[in-house]
């Protein structure tokens, strides 16, 4: 709930929680795009990693949010990183846009 409410900062620690107690890897997941939603970039990055790196089924989109962390931080040189590793797709289109749009 705290989530769909846009309350970001709730919903990371209840979702941290929920991992903690369940081991469930989409809890990791939206947990690190509550952070990424509250403006804490550096753990969000550090949650998507992780869960990216643990083989689970939404890295595409992990790599989406991982790089939009990097972009809000006008990190370019790892916002470029992270689309060399997603696969084509729309996000990865969106992303090359948002950094073309910063030149």
């Amino acid at each position: 709930e705290a989530y769909n409410a846009r309350d970001f900062e709730l919903a990371a620690q209840l979702l941290g929680t929920l991992f903690e107690n369940t081991q469930d890897s989409i809890h990791l997941f939206y947990q690190g795009v509550a952070l990424l939603g509250n403006g804490n970039t550096t753990e969000s990055i550090q949650i998507l990693e992780n869960y990216r790196n643990n083989a689970n089924p939404l890295i595409n989109q992990a790599d989406w949010y991982i790089g939009l962390a990097y972009l809000k931080d006008k990190n370019t040189a790892q916002t470029r990183a992270v689309l060399q590793r997603m696969e084509n797709s729309n996000r990865k289109r969106r992303l090359e846009a948002l950094i073309n749009q910063l030149k």
